[in-house]
């Protein structure tokens, strides 16, 4: 009887505790479904070395966030000898230059940041990374495409480093727009702002790259971001690989560019911008203490004001009363929580401050038209 033929065996080294590596995996999967002589073998898991492992010395073809580092490295010298270097990268260290890569496109992500973010009407900007990565191409091309089009727009970019957040005299200028390396850096650097009692957006913007709903659950501020084309990323370096299979060559150092999704707005660059002082600071107190806020007067104590000069500054500017604000925003934190969360409506009106689910079922109908329950569906659907 004949035997079935051997399929190729498609090494696949990702760590899929990052979203962004996921999503690569979700596009080689796909382009592999077509291949009915794949096999993919993926031998990093969630940032663990797999059983795959002791099958890498026998396969075809090697994808992976490569960084030619570490561990990495051993895993990447032995398949690239079984492999005959068909060998494709998806990460963006200079050291895996000479193998044909699959990227965003980060000198135009960094310039639609500068983009966005100037359009919002900010007027000082910053780039932040953790901290220094020497010959990670990705953060360094962000930051270039952003500082660049700022410059080409008559404004400046400054550049820090977490640690330069706990120096003693470290200070942003209000009105201020961040733009870090990822999601996962934009997170840290709300946290770390939050430490020095520096208002996330009220006083300074925050832009990250990338799609992560864990992280966006974590913190503490929603985060607006750059969608990467992960998927398409990973579809595409699958595309590549078997273009090497198949005898094709490429030059050293061939990147191929999948460009981004667009900027996803969240609250993190949604910043009410006025000029009054005491405005300013009642909406920050607002959407970061609205579960705790009971009154119009422990509104007014908490941002050192009257209650009068607080309802007339309410009245005159916004045209609102500091009531009318306080239950919008209560509205808001609660759609939020009803569209990002599996939580109870009871465990919701805790959060948003509402006492109990009745009071909230009463006042998010009478606002909206719809229970929460009704709400939730609709956007299921």
């Amino acid at each position: 009887m004949k035997g079935l033929p051997r399929k190729k065996r498609i090494c696949v080294s990702l760590n899929t505790t990052y979203n962004h590596q996921r999503e690569i995996f979700h596009g080689i999967q796909r382009f592999a479904r077509g291949q009915k002589d794949w096999r993919l073998l993926l031998i990093s898991y969630d940032g663990k070395v797999t059983p795959e492992i002791e099958r890498i010395e026998s396969v075809d073809g090697v994808i992976g966030f490569l960084t030619g580092e570490g561990e990495d490295a051993c895993h990447l010298e032995a398949a690239r000898a079984a492999a005959g270097n068909r060998v494709v990268s998806v990460s963006g260290q200079d050291s895996m230059m000479k193998v044909p890569r699959v990227l965003s496109e980060d000198l135009a992500v960094g310039r639609m940041a500068a983009d966005y973010l100037t359009g919002l009407g900010y007027e000082h900007f910053a780039f932040f990374a953790e901290s220094v990565s020497p010959g990670y191409a990705a953060m360094d091309d962000r930051a270039q495409g952003f500082s660049e089009r700022l410059l080409k727009s008559g404004r400046s970019c400054g550049f820090f480093q977490q640690q330069n957040i706990y120096k003693s005299d470290f200070h942003l200028k209000p009105n201020t727009a961040i733009f870090t390396f990822n999601l996962s850096v934009a997170r840290l650097l709300i946290e770390e702002l939050a430490e020095r009692m520096i208002a996330v957006p009220e006083e300074v913007a925050v832009l990250g790259v990338d799609k992560d709903p864990f992280l966006q659950k974590i913190s503490a501020v929603p985060i607006s971001s750059i969608a990467l084309n992960s998927e398409k990323i990973g579809y595409e370096a699958a595309g590549l690989l078997k273009r090497l299979l198949d005898g094709e060559e490429f030059e050293p150092g061939f990147v191929l560019r999948v460009p981004s999704l667009g900027v996803e707005s969240r609250t993190s660059t949604e910043a009410f911008k006025h000029e009054d002082p005491i405005i300013r600071k009642t909406l920050g107190l607002l959407r970061r203490e609205i579960a705790n806020i009971t009154s119009v007067a422990q509104c007014a104590a908490l941002v050192g004001s009257s209650r009068s000069t607080l309802e007339r500054r309410f009245r005159d500017i916004l045209g609102r009363t500091v009531r009318e604000v306080i239950e919008s925003t209560r509205i808001d934190y609660t759609k939020s929580l009803l569209r990002e969360t599996d939580l109870t409506i009871t465990e919701i009106a805790a959060s948003a401050g509402f006492g109990d689910s009745r009071m909230l079922s009463v006042v998010f109908r009478r606002v909206t038209g719809r229970t929460p329950s009704e709400f939730r569906r609709r956007m299921k659907e």
